[in-house]
C-alpha cells in the first residue's frame, strides 16, 4: 500500500495510548483503511473503512483473536471505530477519518500538484534576477582588456580606449560596481553610456 497517514503527537494523551494491544491495533486500522472509495463485492468501502475479520487482523498483528477482540470492543466503547458485520466478513469504520486524515491528504495533494508550478515560478523570478542560471548569469566586474576591446567596438580609439577604460575600472571599482544604489548588471551598458557622445574625430583632438 503507497501514502502516509497524518498522526498527531496529541496520540501521547490518548487514553489508551499504554495499552499496547488497543494501540497496536488502532495504528494497524489507521494504516488499513482505505483513504478513497472503492468496491468490494457488491458494497462500497468508503474512505475511513476497511474490509477485515478478526482472524485477519490477528494474522496481521500478532494478536490473538481474543486480544482483537477486547481491544476492538475497547475501541468501540470510546467511539473511535464502529463496525458492521457480514456473513463473512465486517467493514470497520473509523468515525473520525474525515476531520483527521482526509483534510491531510487534501493537502499533501495540492502541495504535489502545485509544486512544479511553484518551483518553475520560483525559477522564472531567480532567471529574471540572474540568480538561477548560474556563475555566468551573474555580475562579474570586466577586466581593462575587456573594457578596451568593448570601447574599440563603439569605435574609441586605441589610445582614447586604453585611457576611458581605466577610468571607467577605477571609478566603478572604487563604488563596488555600483551604479547609483543598485549593483551594476550590465558592463557594457554602462560604457556605452560612459562613451556616450564621443565621436571618433573628438577623441583624435581631444587625445592628440
Amino acid at each position: 500500500m503507497a501514502g502516509w497517514i497524518k498522526l498527531h503527537r496529541k496520540m501521547l494523551e490518548w487514553e489508551w495510548y499504554d495499552d499496547i494491544n488497543v494501540c497496536r491495533l488502532w495504528m494497524h486500522i489507521l494504516l488499513k483503511a482505505n483513504h478513497k472509495p472503492n468496491n468490494w463485492r457488491g458494497i462500497t468501502v468508503q474512505a475511513g473503512q476497511f474490509v477485515t475479520g478478526r482472524i485477519a487482523l490477528a494474522k496481521e498483528t500478532g494478536l490473538t483473536e481474543q486480544q482483537i477482540r477486547t481491544a476492538l470492543n475497547k475501541l468501540k466503547s470510546t467511539g473511535e471505530v464502529t463496525s458492521k458485520s457480514y456473513s463473512k466478513f465486517s467493514v470497520i469504520t473509523i468515525t473520525s477519518w474525515a476531520p483527521h486524515q482526509t483534510d491531510n491528504q487534501q493537502e499533501n495533494q495540492q502541495a504535489t500538484s502545485k509544486q512544479p508550478a511553484s518551483n518553475h515560478k520560483q525559477e522564472c523570478k531567480e532567471d529574471k534576477k540572474g540568480r538561477s542560471k548560474g556563475e555566468s548569469s551573474r555580475f562579474t566586474p570586466p577586466t581593462q582588456e575587456q573594457v578596451i576591446q568593448y570601447m574599440g567596438e563603439r569605435g574609441l580609439i586605441n589610445g582614447a580606449a586604453s585611457t576611458e577604460s581605466s577610468k571607467f575600472v577605477d571609478f566603478y571599482g572604487s563604488k563596488g560596481w555600483m551604479v547609483g544604489k543598485n549593483k551594476m548588471k550590465d558592463w557594457k551598458a554602462s560604457v556605452r553610456n560612459w562613451t556616450k557622445g564621443m565621436t571618433q574625430q573628438k577623441q583624435q583632438e581631444f587625445y592628440r
